[in-house]
């Protein structure tokens, strides 16, 4: 399995990311998916530079992307994700870990805070409480966590 940024000029990595991106998003979303919405978001963070990969057996296994936002109070950017996806034949592995730690390396080398959610799909069901892992790559140790009710 490799990690590796999603080339915009690799069209079969890209091609492959906008066939998931739908899936993607129908995983995290409490209303309809907006296919073109879904697909757009997925390819600004490629063009962006701010989406990574996880691939096994030239199979995309896992992806990341990330959106820059500007502070609300403060000077300069941060980074959070746009989705964080793992195959569902793949989660618990580590290929999750994987691909957070290369977007805190990303971080670390760009002198960016990044936040990377992700929703408990033991709780995703319920639709009224979440759990939600919030980790700040490379400042917060993972495992962190945040209640959203």
């Amino acid at each position: 399995m490799i990690i590796e940024k999603a080339d915009p000029e690799d069209q079969e990595t890209f091609a492959r990311l906008m066939d998931l991106s739908v899936e993607m998003a129908e995983e995290m979303a409490l209303v309809p998916v907006n296919p073109e919405k879904a697909a757009g978001k997925v390819y600004d963070t490629i063009r962006n530079g701010l989406c990574w990969v996880a691939k096994s057996n030239d199979r995309i296994v896992g992806a990341i992307g990330l959106k820059e936002i500007d502070f609300d109070y403060a000077d300069g950017t941060f980074w959070a994700d746009s989705f964080f996806y793992v195959d569902r034949a793949e989660r618990f592995g580590a290929i999750g870990v994987k691909l957070i730690r290369a977007v805190r390396d990303a971080a670390k080398e760009a002198e960016k805070i990044c936040i990377v959610a992700r929703v408990r799909e033991d709780q995703r069901e319920k639709r009224s409480e979440f759990g939600i892992y919030a980790e700040i790559a490379g400042f917060t140790p993972f495992g962190h966590m945040a209640r959203i009710a």
